[in-house]
């Protein structure tokens, strides 16, 4: 390339950079009809590959947008994580800038590296608006990235109820499909917990697990540890989306790949609250013939005082054992001073 050629195009670039980055608001048809200009502008302008449009998305800059989309700048340019413009905007949150590039020909069921489309994007951003746009669009919500998730089941795991609301409008039989280890969208907002707080716009588990029953999600699907989405509200402590599971027919004695239940994961977590549910729901606090650790036994190996103290107000046998497996009082006589607490309530019944 010859220098003043050179010089050229690093003016051109210079130019998109100023535009984008300055928010400037006068016309730039005339830097984008020259044939070359256009060609650059659709190219990597920076080390992650973003075209002109990337960059002019990523600040939000609509006016700039639709300057960029009317010269005919590419609107399917990839980035080098394969992103389009589009995907850009879905990350964004911006249902403006997602329709002005699907009225130019963007491709709404466009994938990226992942396998993840601008609606996957979409279902975790805050806006239901950009999900409701981009279906009208023909954004397929069926399409699962390459972990296996549909945007729906992405929606159930933020807790974005609305979004999924939308989804399932669309395709009630997203409800049901699993990601790549068998977890269901039902598995994922029946183990969501709110751990940022946020008053404005919490998140919406309890509701997600609902609206996921009433569209058909079976309550007792299993995962590939053939875990329940009972298990994982066990396991999570989310006493709302447990109830509601049980409200629909959960089975408490349903047992995974181990042999446990769900009340060997609130023991285990010291979920209390979980605890009563679950035996309230007809668990089993003193399983006959066990093929496994009771649920006393694991509360005693977590060192989880008042589970321990909670079982055996409830008939928790601590001589009870499955086959080569210790009982719960083996268990604490095996470290008195790490289980000096537990050892106490199982041969004295109460701490001193």
């Amino acid at each position: 390339m010859h220098e003043q050629d050179r010089a050229s195009e690093k003016a051109a670039v210079a130019r998109i950079f100023g535009f984008v980055y300055a928010s400037r608001q006068e016309t730039c048809k005339d830097d984008f009809q020259p044939r070359q200009a256009v060609h650059i502008a659709s190219g990597e302008l920076d080390a992650a590959g973003d075209s002109a449009l990337h960059l002019a998305v990523t600040g939000g800059h609509l006016v700039f947008t639709q300057e960029l989309l009317a010269a005919s700048c590419e609107v399917q340019a990839r980035d080098h994580r394969g992103r389009t413009p589009l995907h850009v905007a879905a990350m964004e949150g911006s249902p403006e800038l997602a329709l002005e590039l699907m009225t130019a020909g963007a491709d709404a069921n466009d994938r990226d590296e992942w396998n993840q489309t601008a609606l996957h994007w979409a279902s975790m951003a805050h806006s239901p608006d950009l999900v409701s746009v981009l279906l009208d669009g023909g954004a397929d919500p069926l399409l699962r990235d390459s972990f296996g998730r549909t945007a729906a089941f992405m929606a159930a795991e933020q807790g974005k109820l609305e979004h999924l609301q939308l989804l399932l409008g669309k395709a009630p039989s997203a409800a049901t499909i699993p990601n790549n280890e068998y977890w269901t969208p039902l598995h994922v907002a029946s183990f969501g917990l709110q751990t940022v707080k946020n008053f404005t716009k919490p998140l919406k588990f309890l509701e997600s697990v609902k609206m996921l029953l009433a569209n058909k999600a079976e309550v007792d699907a299993k995962d590939e540890n053939c875990r329940t989405a009972l298990h994982r509200a066990a396991q999570a402590g989310s006493c709302e989306q447990l109830e509601a599971l049980l409200a629909a027919g959960a089975n408490v004695l349903s047992a995974d790949e181990c042999r446990w239940t769900p009340l060997h994961y609130a023991s285990q977590e010291g979920h209390i609250r979980i605890a009563k549910l679950l035996l309230n729901a007809k668990a089993d606090a003193e399983p006959k013939q066990p093929a496994c650790l009771t649920p006393l036994a694991v509360a005693t190996e977590q060192n989880q005082v008042k589970m321990v103290e909670f079982l055996l107000k409830h008939g928790a046998d601590p001589h009870t054992r499955a086959k080569g497996l210790h009982s719960p009082l083996m268990m604490a006589r095996s470290d008195p001073k790490k289980y000096s607490d537990i050892l106490a309530l199982l041969e004295l019944g109460f701490i001193h």
